[in-house]
């Protein structure tokens, strides 16, 4: 009898301990443990996880102790990156990724009970608005750029979403994470135009290695465009109008709702 229990106890305990080394690698996939979020964000059944990696970090780094006596040795810390893949709302495909890298720098550099430290839910919204920030890009390239220029000139032009002021507070991702909006199928540049919590603008840049490869005639068409983009901009998005054009040195135009600022 004495013999069965403690193959029985045994048995649990190996049961268990499985399940809390399980259980603990399953939290720090931020692909399963935060599937809701996601479900809410790209829309259940629109997404799927299709690779991960482990990184070392070059911003923060961990304590080990080892040996006898006890030593100390510093090394790079880890970090992991997921690719997504999943459909915009004009059902293309596309591949983003998450990371835990902000996050795990976050917890490294402020105290436990800093308000300037994110939590794993707050840094996954940021990462979330990251790729928001590219959808709406793509959506301003649609209909702002490329009806003004070819191909090749628009292949020079990046456009995102950014932010003005530092980096949002923790707490502004709580905000983010409960709009109806805030989903691939929904989010807009006018949503980030019109938050009250933080300053947002469109910026719009060119590449010089890009612009290099065109012909002087493309080129002077590219400069040449830049009033007509803002003046669209401004039409479109009014007294909300708040971006950034910078083709070069000599061909930039700042506004910021719907007023243009005039650089010394």
């Amino acid at each position: 009898m004495e013999k069965t229990k403690n193959t029985v106890f045994t048995i649990v305990s190996l049961v268990a301990l499985v399940l809390i080394v399980g259980g603990y690698f399953l939290y720090q996939n931020w692909t399963i443990r935060f599937a809701s979020v996601l479900d809410r964000f790209f829309g259940k059944g629109n997404w799927e996880c299709i690779s991960e990696e482990t990184k070392d970090s070059l911003i923060y780094t961990r304590i080990i102790h080892s040996g006898e006596p006890p030593l100390s040795e510093e090394i790079p810390g880890k970090f992991t990156n997921w690719y997504i893949r999943f459909e915009d709302s004009h059902q293309n495909e596309i591949i983003g990724q998450i990371t835990d890298h902000t996050y795990r720098i976050s917890q490294d550099r402020y105290p436990i009970f800093s308000s300037k430290k994110l939590s794993a839910r707050q840094a996954l919204t940021l990462e979330l608005m990251n790729i928001s920030f590219s959808l709406i890009g793509d959506d301003i390239k649609r209909d702002f750029i490329e009806p003004y220029l070819s191909p090749d000139e628009v292949a020079c032009i990046e456009v995102k979403m950014s932010y003005k002021g530092g980096n949002p507070k923790p707490e502004f991702y709580d905000q983010l994470s409960r709009e109806d909006w805030f989903n691939v199928n929904e989010i807009s540049a006018d949503h980030y135009l019109s938050n009250e919590s933080h300053d947002f603008f469109i910026y719009i840049r060119a590449y010089n290695y890009r612009i290099e490869k065109l012909s002087s005639t493309e080129k002077a068409h590219l400069f040449d465009s830049m009033d007509t983009i803002a003046k669209a901009l401004c039409d479109r998005f009014g007294e909300k109008a708040s971006f950034e054009i910078l083709f070069d040195q000599d061909h930039r135009v700042e506004y910021d709702h719907g007023q243009e600022i005039i650089s010394d």
